[in-house]
C-alpha cells in the first residue's frame, strides 16, 4: 500500500470509530483479546516508527488473565514517539470516573520534562488531533511512578461532564527515555442520576404520565430541553435520544427506572419512573 492509500485508510479508521455507537457503561475491560483489542485505536502522533515499542496487549507480565496492555522503551531512537491507545466512545454528559486501573512500571528512567505517561479524556473525536478538547484525567508522576516491578491500583480518577462522544486514551510520549509500562483491569462508570444536580422539579416544571407507563411515557413541559435519557437502579444508561413529548419504552424490562431531561445548557431535570 502506498503512503497515499495508508494515510487514507488510516483517516478512515478514526473516521468510523468517531461515529461508531457509544458502548454501555460501566464499561470493564482486562485487554485479555487478541491485538488489536476490539474497539480500541492505536494512533501514533509522533515520529517513530518501529512497531515494537507501540501499545499492544502483552503475556510476559500481567495482573490477571493472559494479558496485560504494554508499551515499552523506545531503543536507542531519537526520534519523538507519541502513542495514544483510545477507547470506544463514551456517553459522559453526567460525568464519571475510572473507577480502578491497575499499574506497573519498569525501567531505568521516570517520567521527566516532556515525558509523559497519562490518561486523557478526548471529546467527540478519538484522534487528539481532531479532539474538541483533550484533557489530562491522570499523570503518572513523582511518587505516583514506581519502577518496582510491583503492580499497583489508582481508583477513583474523576471524568469531567462532557457532551457528545467522549473517549478515554492512554498516553505513552517520550523520545529515548526507558520508561516500560503496563497496565490491566480497566474500569469505567458514569455518575449515576442520583448524583445529579436537578435545577428543574418534577411536577412544577415538567410533568410526566402515566405512572406506571406501559409502552409511552408523556412529558408535558415548556422548558426547552434538548435531549432526554433513561436509567437503570444500576444507573446504567439505557437509551439516550432528542427530547419530545413521548419516550418510547416497549422492549425495555418492567421495572423503575430515573428519567433525566436536559436543556441546552445540561441544567437538569430528574424524575423516577415505573415501567409495567
Amino acid at each position: 500500500m502506498n503512503k497515499r492509500l495508508s494515510t487514507l485508510a488510516i483517516c478512515l479508521g478514526i473516521n468510523a470509530m468517531a461515529t461508531a455507537q457509544t458502548k454501555t457503561l460501566p464499561y470493564v475491560t482486562g485487554f485479555e483479546d487478541p491485538t488489536p483489542v476490539p474497539d480500541w485505536q492505536l494512533i501514533r502522533k509522533g515520529g517513530a516508527s518501529d512497531p515494537h515499542y507501540v501499545w499492544k496487549t502483552d503475556n510476559t507480565i500481567r495482573f490477571e488473565g493472559s494479558l496485560s496492555l504494554y508499551h515499552g522503551y523506545p531503543v536507542g531512537s531519537s526520534d519523538l514517539t507519541d502513542d495514544w491507545y483510545v477507547s470506544p466512545a463514551f456517553s459522559l454528559v453526567d460525568g464519571g470516573k475510572i473507577d480502578s486501573v491497575r499499574h506497573h512500571f519498569t525501567g531505568l528512567g521516570v517520567p521527566g520534562a516532556g515525558d509523559t505517561v497519562a490518561f486523557y479524556l478526548l471529546k467527540d473525536n478519538p484522534d487528539p488531533a481532531l479532539a474538541s478538547a483533550k484533557i489530562l484525567l491522570h499523570d503518572f508522576r513523582d511518587t505516583k511512578y514506581k519502577k518496582d516491578f510491583t503492580w499497583y491500583q489508582t481508583k477513583g480518577i474523576a471524568i469531567p461532564a462532557t457532551t457528545g462522544k467522549a473517549y478515554i486514551a492512554f498516553r505513552y510520549h517520550t523520545i529515548n527515555n526507558w520508561l516500560d509500562v503496563r497496565f490491566d483491569n480497566l474500569g469505567i462508570s458514569a455518575n449515576k442520576p442520583s448524583s445529579i444536580a436537578s435545577l428543574y422539579k418534577a411536577g412544577a416544571d415538567f410533568t410526566v404520565s402515566p405512572i406506571p407507563a406501559v409502552n409511552i411515557l408523556n412529558i408535558n413541559t415548556e422548558i426547552a430541553f434538548q435531549w432526554m435519557e433513561l436509567y437503570d437502579v444500576a444507573g446504567r444508561m439505557i437509551k439516550r435520544e432528542a427530547f419530545r413529548p413521548g419516550m418510547d419504552l416497549s422492549g425495555i424490562p418492567a421495572g423503575r427506572y430515573t428519567l433525566v431531561l436536559a436543556d441546552e445548557q445540561q441544567q437538569k431535570g430528574i424524575v423516577s419512573i415505573i415501567k409495567q
